[in-house]
């Protein structure tokens, strides 16, 4: 543990004690912009599920996260329109939508972003019984 951290996580698998580097499954509502250049993701809000100090952890506990949020695993491309993971209907990516997400990232006086994978989007009638 780095004593000169501000911030403490607690492993959601092994309850170890961590800072600096977090993993993490959230929930968001987002939305892709397509431009010229790399697409662009606005955030309208996101809620943290649960955060874990290691790769190993978070990929423990996946399965069981999204079995809790009633949600299937269903890995999106990333195009204007995706297939929603628990009816397969139409998810225009270009609207604000939830998301799932499990990423990593490093806690500094700025969160510095290391690596984004999607887990599922849902459409806008699979979003209410999330």
């Amino acid at each position: 543990m780095d004593e000169h951290s501000l911030v403490t996580y607690e492993c959601f698998c092994c309850d170890k004690l961590f800072s600096k580097r977090v993993f993490e499954i959230s929930r968001g509502w987002e939305r892709v912009i397509f431009g010229p250049g790399y697409p662009e993701i606005e955030i309208r809000g996101s809620l943290g599920i649960e955060c874990y100090c290691s790769e190993l952890c978070l990929e423990t506990r996946r399965h069981d996260v999204m079995l809790d949020e009633g949600v299937p695993i269903k890995r999106p491309g990333f195009g204007p329109i995706e297939a929603c993971a628990k009816c397969g209907g139409l998810v225009d990516t270009t609207e604000f939508h939830l998301t799932y997400i499990e990423h990593e990232y490093i806690v500094g006086v700025v969160a510095q972003t290391v690596h984004t994978r999607y887990l599922a989007v849902l459409c806008t009638r699979c979003r209410r019984y999330a």
